[in-house]
């Protein structure tokens, strides 16, 4: 008598098999996003020990003619920095965009020009970066460099801002967010740093001259800038503050026009410059001008070059 041998095949429960295959798939998912994220963060190295391979092109008949080198290698560092600047200008020129003019623009070339506004002094140059605390931005070009070639600068309102030292920055309102230290690992803070009008008490008067007045925001990496009140009436970080209205109210009275160079990570809310007490002839928003932006701004001012910059809704 033979033995009669059961071979029927036992099936694996659902339950089992997702108990084997999700960890599984989690498994290669968390693999598959470490090995990229890894290979880019350690790039350098793996270069070194690897290599990075050598570009060779293969053209076919057909394609002969066509050169793939889209962009000339330069090897000297010195050209490197040099060409990245005159990009940097390029774009700065191209990117500024001119908000608002009523004719004051061009202005003439060595024409006289007041400067007005904390900004104007220490403008933040990249995201949450001064001129004072600017750990990449290296050798900045400053506002009155960019200027001082294509007019020629009142300094009175310097040695004014100078004397007075920097501003206090302008606190929050009691019961809204802070606008100390931010808990952004980048650090930063959403303070409004403006000169008081006690600043511009027995300034000459300047009608003769052009007004430039430059505001400026930082931007902020790993959390939100300000959105609710400050102490004097400001509603958020992005509004005017009382300081900035009493600084362009001065400019108007004591200049034969007004500028206003927007320096700033973001758009500010300006209604106020555009009809009324605080009405401004001009308006040009810059952004963030990095090292090299403001070189660009005599050129504009003047209308040697064109600012074909767009808001992004245009």
């Amino acid at each position: 008598m033979g033995n009669n041998v059961n071979t029927t095949k036992l099936k694996m429960s659902n339950r089992a098999y997702r108990l084997i295959m999700i960890p599984l798939i989690i498994l290669c998912l968390i693999v598959g996003l470490l090995i990229p994220a890894a290979s880019a963060q350690f790039s350098d190295f793996l270069n070194d020990y690897l290599g990075n391979g050598k570009q060779k092109i293969v053209n076919n008949a057909e394609n002969s003619d066509l050169d793939a080198n889209y962009y000339e290698m330069l090897k000297d560092d010195k050209n490197l920095v040099e060409e990245s600047y005159k990009l940097a200008n390029q774009v700065q020129e191209e990117g500024t965009v001119l908000l608002k003019n009523n004719g004051i623009l061009p202005l003439k070339k060595g024409s006289t020009i007041t400067p007005f506004g904390y900004g104007f002094l220490q403008p933040v140059y990249g995201q949450m970066a001064a001129a004072g605390s600017a750990k990449w931005v290296i050798d900045p070009v400053t506002p009155e460099a960019g200027l001082k070639d294509y007019f020629t600068i009142n300094d009175s309102t310097i040695k004014l801002m100078k004397k007075a030292g920097d501003p206090d920055g302008l606190k929050e309102a009691a019961g809204t967010k802070t606008a100390g230290a931010s808990n952004s690992l980048m650090g930063g803070d959403s303070k409004i740093y403006e000169y008081s009008k006690d600043v511009y008490k027995g300034l000459d008067d300047a009608k003769n001259s052009t007004a430039v007045v430059v505001l400026t925001r930082s931007g902020q990496e790993g959390s939100d800038k300000k959105y609710d009140g400050y102490e004097d009436g400001t509603p958020h970080y992005l509004a005017l503050s009382e300081n900035e209205k009493d600084t362009i109210k001065i400019a108007k009275e004591k200049c034969g026009g007004v500028v206003v160079l927007i320096a700033s990570s973001a758009p500010l809310q300006i209604p106020e410059l555009l009809s009324k007490d605080l009405e401004a002839d001009a308006i040009l928003q810059v952004g963030n001008v990095g090292e090299k932006g403001f070189t660009a701004i005599g050129p504009i001012l003047s209308g040697e070059v064109n600012p074909s910059g767009r808001t992004v809704d245009q």
